[in-house]
C-alpha cells in the first residue's frame, strides 16, 4: 500500500515541477515534504526493493528540487520549456517502469487458508542414527533431515507470525543465493523475497482437541524444498490436519541445518535409467518418510513430553508429492501398510514393486502440460508403464483428474512469486492464486474423504465451481 502512495506521490511531485513556482509554491512545499516523509516511512515499515529504486531516487530528487525552489524564477525560454517537459516525461516513464517491475515481482503473502482453525508451524532438525548418509562420501555421516510441521493453533496463537523464508543465521541469503542460480539470475534480484510471510505462527501452542489429527506428509519435487509447498500445508493445518514436509537433504536447491551448515543439490539425476533413479533416489526419500512416521509413532507415543502425544493420528495417514517426490509419494502409498491414501501431483511414475497394493485409494492430478506432453509420447516404453499403472489403480480405488491452463509448477508455491513465470513456461496461463485454490481445495476435500469420512463432493465428476478440472482422460 505504501509503495503505492508513494508511485502517487512521486508523480504528483513530477506534475508540481511542471507548473509555474509562483502559484504553486506552498503546494510544491507541502507535496515535497510529504514526499520525503513517505520516502522515509515506507523504508521503515516495509523495507527495500530493488524495483522500486528509480521510484525512490526520483522522489527523493523532485521533493528536494520542490522545497528549494525559488519563488519567481526567470521567464523560461522555449527551449527551456522543452527541457523541462522532456525531463518530466522522461523520469514519468521511467517510474512507470519501475512500477511495472514492482508489479511483476511483488511482494506477496501466501494465500490465507480457508478452514477454521489458526495454524502454527516448528521446525525439527533429526538424524537417523541408524544409516549412513547415502549421498556423501564420508562413511561417518548419518542421514540427517530437516523437517516441518504445520498445525492447528491455539487461538490466539502465541509466537510470530512466520516468515516464508527464514532469515536467522544467514539463511535467507543461502536461500536467495540457491534460488538465483538455479534461475540463472544475480541474486540481488531476489532480495525482496525476504519480505514475503507465511500465515502459521512459529511455536505456537498445539490447540488441544478431542481425538488425534490425522497426519498427512507433504513430498517436494527434486531439486526444490519444503518452502515451495508452504500455503498448501497452511491450508491443510488449518483444516484439522498436522502437516510434516521432509526437505530430502542433498536433493533440494537448499537446506538449513540449524548449526548454519548448507546443504544443496548433489543428487545424480543424470541416468536415463527412470527405474534405477526410481529405485535410488526414491528409495532414499521413502526411508526419510518412514524415519519420520517412526519418529511421530514415539512422539505421538509420549516418548518425548511433546504436547503432541497422543495428538497424531496414526492411524490415518496420508501422503501428496509434487513432481518426483509424487511418485515416490506412490511408491510409499502402496508398499507402506501405514499410508492410507496417497497423491501425485504431476510426477512422472517410476516402476514399483510387483507386490504393490495398487488398491488402495489414489488421486493422480496431471497439468495440462503433462497430459499434453503424454499425448505426443505414448509409444514410448515409460510412458507406457506409467498409464498401465494408473489404469490399473483407476480400476480400484483411483482417481484421475487434470487442470487446464496449468504446467509443472502450479503445483507448488513457485506460481505465486510472479506472473513472469508463464512467459518461462514454468507455470500456465491459469492465474497463480487461481490454480493454488483449485489444487488446495480437491486435495482437501480427498483426504477428508479419505481420513475424515467427510467430504468426497469434488472427485466424484466435474463442477461448476471448476470449470478448469477435468475428468475421465484415456491415454490408453
Amino acid at each position: 500500500m505504501l509503495e503505492i502512495l508513494l508511485i502517487g506521490a512521486c508523480l504528483t511531485m513530477l506534475l508540481q515541477l511542471g507548473r509555474k513556482p509562483a502559484t504553486n509554491r506552498l503546494a510544491g512545499m507541502l507535496t515535497g515534504t510529504a514526499g520525503i516523509a513517505l520516502l522515509a516511512f515506507h523504508l521503515a515499515v516495509e523495507g527495500y526493493r530493488w524495483q522500486m529504486l528509480v521510484v525512490y531516487i526520483t522522489a527523493l530528487i523532485c521533493a528536494v528540487l520542490l522545497l528549494l525552489r525559488p519563488a519567481h524564477e526567470v521567464k523560461p525560454t522555449p527551449l527551456r520549456k522543452a527541457w523541462r517537459y522532456g525531463v518530466t516525461i522522461t523520469a514519468g516513464l521511467l517510474v512507470a517502469a519501475s512500477s511495472a517491475l514492482a508489479a511483476f515481482l511483488p511482494v506477496f503473502d501466501l494465500p490465507k487458508p480457508n478452514g477454521p482453525y489458526m495454524v502454527g508451524t516448528r521446525t525439527l532438525h533429526l538424524t537417523d542414527a541408524s544409516r549412513e548418509e547415502p549421498l556423501t562420501t564420508d562413511p561417518k555421516d548419518r542421514r540427517e533431515l530437516m523437517v516441518q510441521l504445520w498445525y492447528p493453533a491455539s487461538n490466539p496463537p502465541t509466537g510470530n507470525r512466520d516468515k516464508l523464508f527464514p532469515e536467522e543465521d544467514g539463511a535467507f541469503e543461502a536461500y536467495k543465493q540457491a534460488f538465483a542460480k538455479e534461475l540463472n539470475i544475480p541474486g540481488f534480484a531476489l532480495d525482496y523475497w525476504r519480505y514475503i510471510r507465511g500465515n502459521a505462527y512459529e511455536n505456537a501452542a498445539l490447540l488441544p482437541s478431542g481425538k488425534p489429527y490425522p497426519l498427512l506428509l507433504i513430498g517436494h519435487g527434486m531439486g526444490t524444498g519444503r518452502i515451495l509447498h508452504s500455503a498448501q500445508a497452511e491450508n491443510l493445518a488449518s483444516n484439522g490436519y498436522i502437516v510434516a514436509v521432509i526437505d530430502h537433504t542433498y536433493s533440494t536447491v537448499a537446506t538449513i541445518f540449524p548449526n548454519g551448515k548448507v546443504t544443496g543439490f548433489e543428487t545424480d539425476v543424470s541416468s536415463e535409467d527412470l527405474e534405477a533413479i526410481g529405485r535410488e533416489v526414491g528409495g532414499i526419500w521413502n526411508q526419510d518418510a518412514a524415519f519420520l512416521i517412526r519418529h511421530l509413532e514415539k512422539v505421538n507415543a509420549g516418548e518425548s513430553g511433546s504436547e503432541f502425544s497422543g495428538k497424531i493420528d496414526m492411524n490415518n495417514i496420508g501422503i501428496v508429492g509434487h513432481s518426483f517426490g509424487g511418485a515416490a509419494a506412490f511408491e510409499l502409498a502402496v508398499t507402506d501398510p501405514r499410508i492410507k491414501a496417497g497423491i501425485n501431483m504431476d510426477g512422472t511414475l517410476y516402476p514399483v514393486s510387483k507386490n504393490a497394493n495398487l488398491t488402495k485409494p489414489f488421486l493422480f492430478i496431471e497439468s495440462e502440460e503433462t497430459i499434453e506432453s503424454k499425448r505426443k509420447h505414448l509409444h514410448e516404453d515409460i510412458i507406457q508403464y506409467e498409464e498401465s499403472l494408473i489404469k490399473t489403480t483407476l480400476q480400484h480405488n483411483g482417481s484421475r483428474i487434470y487442470m487446464e491452463g496449468t504446467a509443472h509448477y502450479n503445483f507448488t508455491d513457485f506460481q505465486l512469486f510472479s506472473d513472469l513465470l508463464q512467459v518461462m513456461g514454468l507455470t500456465g496461463e491459469i492465474n497463480g492464486r487461481r490454480g493454488e485454490f483449485i489444487v488446495n481445495q480437491y486435495v482437501l476435500d480427498f483426504f477428508n474423504k479419505q481420513l475424515k469420512g467427510t467430504g468426497g463432493e469434488l472427485i466424484q465428476g466435474p463442477n461448476p465451481r471448476f470449470p478448469e478440472v477435468k475428468f475421465n482422460m484415456e491415454l490408453l
